[in-house]
C-alpha cells in the first residue's frame, strides 16, 4: 500500500469517526445529555488536515491547523473557522470548567454547526 493510499484510508477512518460522533451527539441531545452532546459534536476537523499530511497531538494544534491550513489556505471561509472555534470553546468549557450548564438551544446549535462542518469537510475531501 502506498503512503497516499494509507493516508486516504486514515482520512476515511476519521470521517467515519466524525459521523459516529455526530450520531452520538444527536442521541445524547435527544436524551438531555447536553454536555456529552457538545463534546461529541466537536470532533470533525481532523480528516482534511490528515489528508494534507498533518497530524496534531493537542486540540489546540487542531484548532490552529483549521485556521492555518483550511481558512488561511483558502479552503474554508472565515465563518467556518469561527464556527469551529465555537464548537471548540463549547467543548472546552463543558468538559473542563466547573458548574457549566449547557442550554438546550446552545447544544442544538452546536450540533447543527458540527453537522454542517462535517458535511463541508466531506465535500472538500470528495
Amino acid at each position: 500500500m502506498t503512503e497516499e493510499e494509507r493516508r486516504d484510508q486514515l482520512v476515511r477512518y476519521w470521517l467515519d469517526k466524525a459521523g459516529e460522533a455526530l450520531a452520538a451527539a444527536r442521541l445524547c441531545w435527544t436524551h438531555g445529555l447536553l454536555t456529552s452532546s457538545v463534546n461529541r459534536a466537536y470532533y470533525a476537523a481532523s480528516a482534511w488536515l490528515l489528508r494534507e499530511g498533518r497530524r496534531f497531538r493537542k486540540h489546540t494544534g487542531v484548532q490552529a491547523g483549521v485556521h492555518q491550513h483550511l481558512v488561511q489556505g483558502g479552503h474554508l471561509e472565515t465563518s467556518w473557522g469561527e464556527m469551529y472555534d465555537r464548537l471548540y470553546n463549547s467543548r472546552m468549557r463543558s468538559d473542563y470548567q466547573d458548574w457549566v450548564q449547557i442550554e438546550p438551544d446552545a447544544a442544538a446549535e452546536r450540533l447543527r454547526n458540527a453537522e454542517d462542518l462535517v458535511g463541508r469537510l466531506e465535500r472538500l475531501i470528495g
